[in-house]
């Protein structure tokens, strides 16, 4: 699975889909996965989380600036 095919799997299918829609189609497109291509989805999302885990987006999700400097 390439960062890309991660991002399909991920984004939403269109710009109105609400939250229950995608993770169901999440949910069935990572059941039809085989054990290899979890274990890569499941890099990729953990590359991903680690990324977000930075100042600026949690003061973001606070609704506050931070000043990382």
């Amino acid at each position: 699975m390439t960062e890309n095919d991660f991002w399909q799997l991920v984004s939403r299918s269109q710009a109105a889909q609400d939250e229950q829609s995608l993770v169901a189609a999440l949910t069935q497109a990572l059941s039809a996965l085989d054990n290899q291509q979890l274990a890569e989805f499941d890099r990729h999302f953990s590359t991903q989380m680690r990324r977000a885990y930075t100042w600026p987006i949690w003061g973001a999700a606070q609704g506050k600036s931070v000043n990382v400097f």
